[in-house]
């Protein structure tokens, strides 16, 4: 799981019920898994916690469905990230990265890129011609995990608007907005990614 980033979100995606706001953990254990003297151990890791989940309500429009893609799943630090985008109804995007100091940013829609309409089955590309999504890891990291987290709405989202600023923002608020909105109105992809310093 720990080793394919993609097989980690969709693992993680398909247990949620809800979003997580809070969590605490409680106990930390860490054990090795022998399969033969000739192969290195495998590190397993028990962790138990608390946590605050805000339950999902009603249920998603089957008709209402997005699907996203990153153009790499790994990235070198100056390499640009491209994400195509459709979904099965008329909808809104906003893009949000979810960062290696667990923080999130709204990339779009921004000041170059406004909010618009997709139509039912229109391709868009995030960013649009033009405009480049450089990517590198923290300043002081070699290596990164972060993910975008893609949201479709039936009606703009004004995330900026809702959340009080674009940048640094918590994951519970994030979270906590999206819970807020009806399941039959929202669509999301998770699309994670690893970037490394040169």
């Amino acid at each position: 799981l720990l080793r394919n980033q993609v097989l980690a979100a969709q693992f993680l995606y398909a247990l949620t019920h809800g979003y997580v706001l809070q969590e605490e953990v409680l106990r930390w254990e860490q054990d090795a898994l022998h399969e033969g003297s000739d192969r290195p151990p495998i590190t397993l890791y028990r962790v138990h916690l608390r946590a605050c989940v805000a339950l999902e309500v009603g249920s998603r429009d089957a008709y209402f469905v997005l699907t996203a893609a990153l153009n790499k799943m790994t990235f070198v630090a100056g390499e640009e990230a491209r994400l195509p985008m459709r979904c099965t109804r008329e909808c809104y995007v906003t893009i949000f990265n979810l960062a290696a100091n667990d923080r999130f940013s709204i990339l779009f829609p921004n000041l170059y890129d406004s909010v618009c309409a997709l139509r039912s089955l229109e391709e868009f590309v995030f960013p649009r011609a033009g405009l480049a999504l450089v990517m590198r890891p923290f300043p002081t990291h070699q290596r990164d995990a972060e993910a975008f987290l893609v949201v479709a709405t039936k009606q703009p989202l004004n995330a900026d608007t809702r959340l009080g600023r674009r940048d640094d923002l918590p994951i519970g608020d994030v979270l906590r907005m999206l819970s807020d909105l009806p399941l039959s109105e929202r669509a999301e992809r998770l699309l994670v990614y690893e970037v490394r310093a040169k």
